[in-house]
């Protein structure tokens, strides 16, 4: 039995040459094609698919990356492989975080990507090795921020809650009933454990913004 190959793609042109070369695989079959992650969504409950090429950067609508966290849980059968010029570690991380299977580039030849559509329905995750490396180091990264996290006390992980809600050094204080300079103390000591230099940086990685 071929493969069921989707393609959520914004732009027509690549999207019929993702087309084309799942066509031209007696491999595969294009069940089907959506200019955007929405038309997608209405489909994707009822659609026969086992593998998504999804792009990443769609406008105007939410992304590829929200999508499949949108989805992937309601089927986790289906494969969702990123197919992107994008190479950036960011994307790649939350891509995969969100339940992304594999990621690679557009520019990738048809007979590897019809290998990489195979090896993704097979259990594996394709990527090339640029974006392998670029992901092992984020997730390296995302693991030394929980550590840094965890050495926080409480306390401190209070103080910064307090000052992400705008709270001045002398109310947090007379809240925590200590001086100013003990609070100065303790925001110098966050700051030392944090690896950050200011305020805003402390309230970043404590409470992290959510990519698109």
């Amino acid at each position: 039995m071929p493969i069921n190959v989707a393609i959520v793609e914004d732009r027509k042109e690549t999207l019929e040459g993702l087309k084309s070369m799942v066509d031209s695989s007696d491999e595969l079959f294009c069940c089907g094609t959506f200019e955007n992650a929405q038309s997608f969504t209405d489909k994707f409950k009822h659609l026969q698919v086992d593998v998504v090429l999804m792009d990443i950067d769609m406008k105007p609508g939410i992304s590829g990356i929200e999508c499949v966290a949108n989805l992937h849980e309601s089927r986790p059968d289906v494969q969702f492989m990123m197919c992107t010029h994008l190479e950036d570690a960011d994307n790649i991380y939350e891509a995969l975080k969100v339940g992304a299977n594999g990621y690679i580039v557009k520019n990738t030849t048809p007979d590897k990507m019809v290998a990489a559509i195979k090896e993704i329905h097979s259990g594996g995750s394709p990527m090339s090795s640029q974006i392998a490396r670029k992901v092992t180091a984020a997730f390296k990264q995302d693991r030394q921020n929980m550590e840094q996290l965890n050495s926080l006390t409480q306390l401190e992980k209070d103080t910064v809650d307090l000052l992400s809600k705008g709270y001045p050094y002398k109310e947090i204080a007379e809240k925590h009933d200590v001086s100013i300079d003990t609070i100065r103390k303790r925001i110098r000591n966050i700051y030392i454990k944090l690896q950050v230099q200011n305020k805003t940086d402390a309230i970043n990685k404590l409470y992290p913004r959510t990519k698109s």
